[in-house]
């Protein structure tokens, strides 16, 4: 993981808070919530970016 630099998270937006879609100033989705939050705290505090990759996965 520290070595490519990248922390990757492979979310599914549909479970406010926890992760959901907000569109920003352009209008576009963007992905919000606690569990990205976290997500960006640890990709922080190990020195990698982070790249969030969306499931969009229904769970009934």
């Amino acid at each position: 993981m520290k070595a490519s630099g990248k922390l990757v998270v492979g979310t599914s937006p549909g479970f406010p808070p926890l992760e959901f879609y907000v569109l920003d100033e352009n209008g576009d989705k963007q992905i919000a919530g606690s569990d990205l939050d976290l997500a960006q705290a640890i990709a922080d505090e190990i020195g990698v970016d982070l790249e969030i990759k969306a499931t969009d996965l229904m769970v009934s």
